[in-house]
């Protein structure tokens, strides 16, 4: 089977405009599976999976922690000291002799002796963020039963480091780790040495979206095809831009709001809309029922609407540019499958745009040139074709281009 390559430079360049991992996970939830009868992936399948090989990823860190308490102990930075007070009620530990001797009985007042422990420095601190987050995370997929529930590799180590921190105070508030307290960890000596790389892998999923989408997601075969669609969107956006367009961000993908994801203005103030999943755009721009709908009404349990992947609408020159991607080694996939919904698009929109363009989009290593055939049908021309990332450019500028 032919390797297929993601072009991840197309992903890095959409999740840039993006300040945190839901907006990834909602945008890969909305796509559906090729070929499914049913969805089968929602958000949180999406995020107990991506948990998952996370969590693969910090394993053999994490199999390097203490197993046990006893283990944790000597190298907590445990640190308290006593004060005395004087109250007019019993409370706390009573120093019974030193309130006799000062104040008689029956004692008018009482010494009270307390004993405080200080708050951990920032290792304890920064272990509290590390076992409250892998909590978090584990859970999670155990809950979608994307791990087994009882993994000692797991289990133990955090199980020994929640106990841990029981014999110390840290803040209620546990802010993310920054780069001065992982280095703070990296070089206190064993055990913390080992939390840092944990530590780090964890902070680092969250607040660089880029790296977990290439280093961990993109490996696994059942996010590889969904990345694929956000890298053709890259490509797409990247187009746009070269073109001199202005970019604007509209709405979230797969928040179910209504309206085009982006909005690309062009240097001459045409604006093109750009849809992830144009299921939507019929009903958005007020087109009335599709000729989908009026032919698979009395089908049980069909859909309300279809669209392409991707979609650029221009709605002042009534123009519009489908996408279909196929990220597959199979070619009749690509070939018969695509062919069959670039059509399938194109025939349900015919009756309300004047010029459509629908093409499949499929791997460079498998398209190994841009094609198209034309045709006129309803309201105007239609085109289907088929193209890969490296001529997207080239596709987006004559799309621009018409008349």
């Amino acid at each position: 089977m032919t390797h297929l390559e993601v072009p991840l430079d197309g992903v890095v360049y959409v999740l840039s405009g993006w300040s945190g991992q839901g907006s990834l996970y909602q945008a890969l939830s909305v796509l559906e599976e090729p070929d499914a009868i049913e969805r089968a992936w929602d958000e949180k399948t999406i995020r107990s999976r991506a948990g998952r090989i996370l969590i693969e990823h910090i394993r053999t860190d994490l199999e390097r922690w203490p197993q046990s308490v006893d283990e944790w102990l000597p190298h907590l930075p445990i640190a308290s000291h006593s004060r005395t007070l004087i109250s007019q009620i019993p409370h706390g530990r009573v120093d019974w002799r030193e309130t006799s001797r000062r104040f008689g009985w029956p004692s008018r007042a009482y010494v009270t002796r307390l004993r405080e422990r200080e708050i951990a420095d920032v290792t304890v601190s920064t272990l509290a963020w590390t076992v409250s987050a892998l909590d978090r995370i584990v859970d999670q997929a155990k809950r979608a039963g994307a791990l087994e529930q009882t993994v000692p590799a797991l289990d133990v180590p955090l199980a020994a480091a929640r106990e841990a921190l029981t014999h110390t105070q840290v803040p209620e508030d546990e802010p993310r780790p920054d780069r001065h307290d992982l280095e703070s960890l990296r070089t206190s000596g064993k055990p913390w040495s080992d939390v840092q790389p944990v530590t780090e892998k964890l902070v680092r999923s969250e607040t660089d979206l880029a790296w977990f989408a290439v280093q961990l997601l993109a490996p696994d075969p059942e996010f590889r095809w969904r990345l694929y669609h956000l890298a053709v969107l890259g490509h797409v956006l990247m187009a746009l831009r070269a073109e001199g367009a202005t970019i604007r961000w509209q709405t979230p993908m797969g928040s179910g709001a209504s309206g085009p994801n982006f909005v690309a203005r062009m240097p001459d103030g045409t604006n093109v809309d750009v849809w992830f999943e144009a299921s939507g755009s019929r009903k958005h721009y007020k087109h009335g029922e599709s000729t989908y709908r009026r032919v698979m009404r009395p089908v049980l349990g069909s859909e309300s609407a279809i669209g392409a992947d991707l979609a650029l609408f221009i709605p002042s020159r009534s123009h519009a540019l489908l996408l279909e991607c196929k990220f597959s080694s199979y070619g009749p996939y690509i070939a018969r499958n695509g062919y069959h919904q670039a059509a399938g698009y194109a025939l349900n929109d015919r009756d309300v745009w004047e010029r459509i363009w629908s093409y499949v989009v499929g791997p460079q290593e498998r398209v190994t040139a841009p094609s198209h055939v034309c045709a006129s049908g309803g309201v105007g021309d239609i085109a289907l074709g088929v193209t890969a990332v490296p001529w997207v450019p080239q596709l987006v500028a004559s799309f621009l281009a018409g008349p």
